[in-house]
């Protein structure tokens, strides 16, 4: 805060410059003394900014995207891009999030398979998503789910007898029969008088005798 020319104290991150007049962002380059050097509207006076900041006014890097050691800005509105993210982070292609985890491929900044959440923070829950991929901001297993697995998570055990099921439904577990069976399980065998071996879940004949 500053009172009649004089300041007493500055904001976080921000401190004197060395008549105490001003206070300017600690990412101002320094004078000989040490202090940050800025104009009356905040303006660094110097071109350019200490590391870990951006802009003519040398805002904090970490005030735009969460994790990032250094930066530039892009556009006259603030637009920002990261160059290099603090230790144990990963860049996104992008340039516009650090990740901050191993789920986050350090490359690309996706979520790797078997993880999901805005950061890729969370693992999939359980092991039965198909290919191990899971929705990357819910965790459903919107690909499938293994055999012998259902629910929107794949935690749920089928049921099913897999010699006689051709597949499991993913949202409620309902057994879909090969041809020649029938049976909530599909366990029992469609009677051999029925036309082709097919049948119902009834076991009545549906192609007829």
């Amino acid at each position: 805060m500053c009172t009649d020319g004089i300041c007493e104290q500055c904001a976080d991150g921000y401190s004197f410059n060395f008549q105490r007049t001003l206070c300017c962002s600690i990412g101002c380059k320094s004078d000989q003394y040490g202090y940050p050097v800025c104009l009356e509207n905040e303006n660094c006076f110097y071109n350019g900014c200490q590391l870990g900041f951006y802009g003519r006014k040398c805002h904090r890097c970490t005030d735009k995207i969460t994790h990032c050691a250094t930066c530039y800005e892009v556009t006259p509105d603030g637009a920002v891009m990261c160059t290099k993210c603090a230790n144990n982070k990963y860049l996104n292609d992008d340039l516009t999030q650090c990740c901050i985890n191993q789920g986050c491929d350090q490359y690309t900044g996706e979520c790797e398979a078997g993880w999901y959440g805005t950061t890729c923070e969370s693992r999939c829950p359980g092991n039965s998503c198909l290919n191990n991929t899971c929705d990357h901001q819910l965790g459903t297993c919107d690909s499938g789910c293994l055999p012998n697995y259902y629910g929107v998570n794949c935690t749920e055990v089928c049921q099913c007898i897999q010699a006689g099921t051709m597949t499991c439904e993913q949202n409620k577990g309902t057994c879909v029969c090969k041809p020649g069976f029938s049976g909530e399980l599909c366990s029992e065998h469609c009677s051999v008088g029925c036309l082709g071996l097919t049948c119902a879940k009834d076991g009545s004949c549906s192609s007829g005798c």
